[in-house]
């Protein structure tokens, strides 16, 4: 293999390895959280407009930190 080859496939590896780890990291706060809550409703119910706990959701839901 030429060095091009080689940089490429390490380059390509690490990318592949960055993705994958990040894919299983735990959410890391609570945006995340509420996030996925939408995104979980949504798919589920098969639903064109987001909910947020059963609620539409057409706005920002209020901030926890007032």
């Amino acid at each position: 293999m030429n060095l091009k080859t080689q940089v490429f496939l390490v380059l390509f590896l690490t990318t592949l390895s960055f993705l994958v780890f990040s894919f299983f990291q735990p959410p890391s706060s609570y945006q995340e959280l509420r996030r996925a809550i939408l995104v979980k409703e949504t798919v589920k119910d098969f639903k064109i407009f987001q909910t947020y706990n059963g609620e539409p959701y057409f706005t920002k839901p209020p901030s926890i930190h007032g």
